[in-house]
């Protein structure tokens, strides 16, 4: 049952679509600065991740409380956003 669970999941992640947010990449003596472009994302749906060079960022956004009220219009994608960037092996991950 855990391998099939495991399998199913794995299949869902291949076929979920996922939106491609803006980014703006910022460097300083201090730090880099990766700035994303996801309306309705907070710290707790946000993961950044580096691995083989590699800087992934994904996202969830949920439509959310609106105390009481109807959403009518909105222009906010709503789903699952990632973004992945190729870091070059100048960069001091330190930082």
């Amino acid at each position: 049952m855990g391998i099939m669970a495991a399998t199913n999941g794995a299949r869902d992640l291949c076929e979920r679509q996922f939106y491609r947010p803006n980014v703006r990449v910022l460097e300083s003596a201090e730090a880099v600065e990766l700035i994303a472009e996801i309306p309705g994302a907070d710290e707790s749906s946000t993961d950044v991740t580096i691995e083989n060079n590699t800087l992934t960022l994904t996202a969830r956004v949920n439509e959310g409380a609106t105390d009481g009220r109807k959403v009518v219009y909105s222009e906010v994608r709503n789903g699952d956003y990632r973004r992945s960037l190729q870091l070059s092996d100048k960069i001091d991950r330190a930082r």
